[in-house]
């Protein structure tokens, strides 16, 4: 493998003081036991806090070990060219080596919080692709209703469709007492004026919102084909002055010539004159 050269760590064996002069010792009494007839050596005796301090010290050269291969498995890591299996595979090893130094509470902790960290990566992902398709559902069926209502009066439905999309919504659609019914509706954010003439703001259906479009020629006029008349005070819209007759001059506004042009689709434009 690309990285067999790196151990997780090398095994320590307890180092005594003064082998040498036990050696030379051992010799001495072995000599003195073979004279008095007893060949068994002496033990040499540790206390307990002897012995924790050396599994102390060995525990801490380890640590030192480890830190110092853990930092060059790191540098290698961040090489461009490793592959994602070689790089899991350093993942592994760094981990594993790092679990070295731990308790075993330590580590079900960090097991945990591991395990915590990607249920809620999991859990990202799919709230992230939910609003997503629901977000692409609802643009795509509001769009689609909008130019339903909006291809047969409008000029340009793109305009209309453009003009009415950033306020369009998916709401719950209710029966006759209220309740919702499981289905979705598309309404309209409009802002109208009342009886009064004070500033409204009403929930409109396509249909409903492109009619009182065309009942407001002052406001919409010039994306409609036949827009109605408005209200007390109100004027017709773009395409419908004269009497609907239009003059040369009408058929030089770009507007007006495409209204023109939707309602006489087989006329001649070079036929009016002035």
């Amino acid at each position: 493998m690309l990285f067999d050269n790196y151990l997780f760590a090398r095994p320590f064996s307890l180092v005594y003081d003064n082998e040498e002069g036990n050696e030379e010792g051992n010799e001495e009494g072995n000599e003195g036991n073979e004279e008095g007839g007893n060949n068994e050596p002496k033990a040499k005796s540790y206390t307990q806090k002897q012995l924790n301090q050396m599994m102390a010290d060995n525990r801490r050269k380890l640590t030192q070990q480890n830190e110092k291969l853990v930092g060059e498995l790191n540098g290698l890591k961040d090489q461009a060219n490793l592959t994602a299996t070689e790089r899991d595979e350093l993942e592994t090893r760094i981990e594993t080596l790092q679990e070295q130094n731990m308790t075993k509470e330590e580590i079900a902790k960090k097991n945990a919080a591991k395990t915590t960290k990607a249920h809620d990566k999991a859990l990202g992902d799919v709230s992230n692709e939910r609003d997503a398709w629901k977000n692409r559902y609802t643009s795509e069926r509001i769009t689609t209703e909008l130019y339903r209502v909006a291809s047969e009066p409008a000029v340009v439905p793109e305009q209309v469709v453009q003009l009415l999309s950033p306020n369009s919504y998916l709401a719950d659609k209710l029966d006759g007492a209220g309740k919702p019914t499981g289905e979705f509706e598309t309404l309209i954010k409009f802002a109208d004026v009342d009886e009064d003439g004070k500033a409204v703001q009403l929930s409109l259906s396509p249909e409903a919102t492109v009619k009182r479009m065309q009942e407001l020629p002052e406001r919409f006029g010039n994306l409609f084909v036949n827009p109605g008349t408005g209200g007390i005070g109100g004027t017709s819209g773009a395409g419908n002055s004269q009497g609907g007759k239009m003059t040369a001059n009408d058929l030089k506004d770009t507007g007006k010539y495409m209204v023109w042009r939707k309602k006489n689709p087989k006329a001649d434009p070079t036929a009016y004159k002035g």
